[in-house]
């Protein structure tokens, strides 16, 4: 992955100083909307964690101005996309709920963890849900109580193939 400018991301209207991303070696832009400190530190988590699917790897991104009720940390999809984690996962180690869009028609809603190295997380259940399914979604991630049963819920709310697999 190499550093570069990402001048036009989204996160960047309001924050100048947030205009880097990551490129793979296709040169495909990632992650759009870092500060160069967290595209240092993602750049780093991918390098040693080494995922099977980098696009299912979120950036560790500080929001010091937006107050989010004790939820947190924030975090930025491959696609630039702002996700919120909300809570720990009620029943499985180490995962967290995380959801996005909450102001859209579509939610993405899913299971993250942290990766080894610091700076990057990792999706390891989601999907892009209609507004009104939120709780439903939620409620049935929630009840998860292995990461088989993580994979399985993917599975079901991604039947139609709305979100890639997770391996």
């Amino acid at each position: 992955m190499q550093i570069i400018p990402a001048n036009d991301a989204a996160l960047g209207s309001g924050d100048p100083t947030r205009r880097w991303a990551l490129a793979d070696h296709r040169g495909a832009v990632r992650w759009p909307g870092l500060t160069r400190n967290e595209a240092d530190a993602l750049a780093v988590a991918l390098s040693v964690s080494d995922p099977a699917d980098a696009d299912a790897v979120l950036g560790q991104v500080e929001l010091g101005v937006v107050l989010s009720d004790g939820a947190g940390p924030y975090l930025l999809d491959a696609d630039g996309v702002l996700v919120l984690v909300i809570d720990a996962h009620p029943r499985v180690d180490g995962v967290a709920i995380a959801m996005a869009n909450t102001a859209t028609d579509r939610v993405r809603i899913g299971a993250v963890r942290p990766l080894a190295a610091a700076g990057g997380w990792q999706w390891l259940a989601r999907t892009g849900c209609a507004a009104v399914d939120r709780i439903r979604a939620l409620d049935e991630l929630a009840a998860a109580t292995t990461t088989a049963g993580l994979r399985e819920w993917h599975q079901t709310w991604n039947a139609r193939g709305v979100e890639p697999s997770i391996p």
